[in-house]
């Protein structure tokens, strides 16, 4: 599989090869379709996020695709399922690896692109605007 790393913060990264990912008995591993960029994944880059993220790094906290293999105890979820997932990091990358409660299956007919937003983009943009109609800053 590709992945995009870099390895150091602050560094360069490279599209190079990768071993295919194999889940433990609580995640599932995900053939990506499409994956979210955003500020979070250039601060950690760069090495400006806290917890810093461990390197070789390679950035990319959502996405969606489809389940290629699944632990023993993940319950709701099947191999070929279109899910949304969040990831800890990982997710410029053909394939990713997630724990089974943080992916959630898609409608059918969604895009790829619009359903890689939905764990990160779209809810702090939920959560940002019920803020602001809540009355806060």
């Amino acid at each position: 599989m590709k992945i995009f790393r870099s390895a150091r913060l602050g560094g360069t990264f490279v599209l190079e090869d990768a071993a295919a990912l194999s889940p433990e008995p609580d995640e599932v591993v995900i053939a990506l379709h499409a994956a979210g960029v955003h500020l979070a994944d250039a601060a950690a880059a760069a090495g400006e996020r806290r917890p810093l993220p461990p390197t070789p790094f390679t950035p990319g906290l959502e996405g969606a695709g489809t389940i290629a293999a699944k632990g023993r105890r993940v319950k709701g979820l099947e191999k070929g399922d279109f899910v949304a997932a969040f990831f800890p990091w990982g997710g410029l990358a053909e394939q990713v690896v997630t724990r089974g409660e943080l992916a959630v299956k898609l409608p059918e007919g969604m895009a790829a692109g619009t359903g890689a937003m939905l764990p990160v983009a779209y809810a702090g943009a939920l959560m940002a605007l019920r803020d602001v109609l809540a009355g806060g800053e």
